[in-house]
């Protein structure tokens, strides 16, 4: 929706937006996420703000969706985080300087445009495909390069809930690497990508986790309830996949959200996934990434939250018969003095990619 309260007008209206206002009163905004048909309550928000004079706003949340360094903001050259704007987790202060439109969400935000631009860059090494039309109608796509005659395939997939934002920085450098460096994968297997799956809800803003009846990661079932997902398993059915790996971004912060962490399934299929985690955490100490990483931060299968009742897309390329497949959880901001920014979890992207690649040559001889 689109509010206007004398001199400020606040939207939603855009690709990813979601907000809703209840009450503007002096300078005190009163606001909260708009969970649409998330059954509990989750975290995601992002708007616009129109500022026709100069003024500090005071934003308040109904609940605890601010993360450590304030919102995220962009003033119109790129997005950054102010950590002076914190107040709490739920509310933050912003001193509009100057007239203009203002950008804010919980954390970076990534939409279709973002990949568009970054597919440019890899256009020479990668080809676009329609797979199937959405259920709101959308041109769902993915992306092939490598060797695609091969009979050895290899699926990357993102966004399985359409909030985790974040995991496409990563999925950027992983891509880059895998498909500009030479390496054994890109000559030997087929690279496939499918960047949003729930494409729907990336560009309406929805929450995307938990939605009813169940979200995209839930639909690994007989009957898929999404095109997007019934594509997937019948894609998946049709080759000879070796590697699964969907990325993700966890809860919005605090213990092991803040840690890049793999999801783990339970034996059989742990083993090639811990033998993966130990190629990582060396890759990334090796290349002194900014951004850390240990098997210990693993979540490990039968604890917590992994107990895995239903099937997911990582347990359902082990099912196929996927020689390694597993989610990989990525923090939206990370536990450190500083928030976890797009080149640096690009940086990360390529080292995981070169523990792939690591990984391939070592398994495969």
């Amino acid at each position: 929706m689109e509010y206007n309260f004398n001199d400020i007008k606040i939207t939603d209206q855009f690709p990813g937006g979601n907000i809703i206002v209840d009450k503007v009163e002096g300078n005190n905004v009163y606001l909260r996420q708009d969970l649409r048909d998330t059954k509990p309550w989750w975290h995601y928000w992002n708007f616009k703000i129109t500022i026709s004079r100069p003024q500090k706003l005071f934003f308040h949340f109904q609940d605890d969706v601010i993360g450590y360094f304030g919102p995220a903001i962009n003033e119109g050259d790129g997005w950054h985080y102010n950590k002076n704007s914190f107040i709490s987790h739920k509310s933050f202060v912003y001193d509009f300087v100057y007239a203009g439109v203002y950008q804010f969400a919980f954390s970076l935000p990534y939409q279709v445009e973002d990949f568009e631009r970054f597919f440019n860059t890899i256009a020479p090494y990668a080809q676009k495909h329609f797979a199937v039309k959405t259920k709101r109608g959308r041109d769902q796509f993915y992306i092939s390069a490598g060797n695609t005659q091969s009979d050895k395939a290899i699926l990357f997939t993102c966004r399985h809930h359409a909030c985790e934002s974040v995991a496409e920085f990563v999925l950027e450098g992983l891509l880059e690497h895998l498909l500009t460096a030479p390496n054994p994968i890109k000559q030997d297997c087929a690279i496939y990508c499918v960047p949003f799956v729930d494409l729907d809800g990336v560009e309406d803003g929805d929450q995307g986790k938990d939605r009813a009846p169940h979200d995209h990661n839930r639909d690994y079932i007989d009957e898929p309830i999404y095109p997007t997902v019934r594509f997937i398993q019948d894609f998946v059915r049709s080759k000879n996949l070796f590697y699964g790996i969907d990325l993700h971004c966890p809860a919005k912060y605090h213990g092991i959200h803040d840690y890049m962490s793999l999801v783990q399934n339970e034996a059989p299929y742990d083993a090639a996934q811990e033998l993966f985690s130990q190629y990582l955490e060396n890759q990334v100490k090796k290349d002194k990434c900014s951004i850390q990483y240990s098997q210990k931060d693993n979540i490990v299968h039968g604890i917590g939250w992994n107990i895995g009742a239903p099937r997911t897309f990582s347990r359902f390329c082990c099912e196929s018969g996927a020689r390694l497949a597993f989610s990989f959880e990525i923090p939206f901001f990370g536990r450190r003095e500083q928030p976890y920014m797009p080149q640096e979890l690009r940086e990360f992207g390529k080292s995981f990619a070169k523990a792939l690649i690591g990984f391939y040559l070592d398994t495969n001889k």
